[in-house]
């Protein structure tokens, strides 16, 4: 017989993952959550936000801003709907997360943008992050890193792209090889 996981045990089980440092398998988990029929906007927001995450954990700085992108893209459809609410550290971690995949990717102008929000998401709910530890949210020190980068450099694209082959066949469901 084989076992069905629902939505909510995926994001639970890829959240677990995650926060125990198993990026790869929270990748799959994430993806599998992605493809259910029952994936919610709120469900797919959070998928793609910690798929972001993990790909970054593995380098694969493509496809952390790929997933950043739609979890912002997500993220500001579900602002606009009135039975819907989104924590401060839900939104500022994923600003957080897209300026740093950009950032990594030399696309130093969307990093801005980015953390900009991210920081501002941060100053106007204060109270919110009053109890959160840990993490490198210095945004400041990050926008100043990368104006620093873009006036040196002058562009905003990558030259280079990291991947993690293992995650990028669990995302998209091919052998990347």
């Amino acid at each position: 017989m084989t076992e069905v996981k629902t939505t909510e045990a995926l994001v639970s089980q890829g959240d677990s993952l995650y926060a125990d440092g198993d990026y790869i398998e929270s990748i799959r988990l994430y993806t599998e959550q992605l493809n259910q029929n029952d994936v919610t906007e709120a469900i797919a927001f959070r998928a793609h936000s910690h798929r972001s995450g993990a790909h970054f954990h593995c380098q694969n700085f493509k496809r952390a801003l790929q997933d950043a992108k739609q979890a912002s893209k997500i993220m500001k459809q579900l602002q606009n709907q009135e039975n819907i609410t989104l924590r401060p550290t839900q939104i500022e971690a994923s600003y957080g997360r897209l300026g740093r995949a950009a950032m990594q990717l030399q696309q130093y102008e969307e990093a801005i943008e980015a953390f900009t929000k991210a920081l501002q998401i941060r100053d106007d709910h204060q109270q919110s992050f009053n109890f959160i530890n840990g993490g490198d949210h210095d945004y400041d020190r990050r926008i100043q890193v990368c104006k620093s980068r873009l006036s040196s450099t002058g562009t905003t694209k990558s030259n280079s792209q990291k991947s993690c082959k293992t995650s990028d066949a669990l995302t998209t469901g091919t052998d990347s090889t």
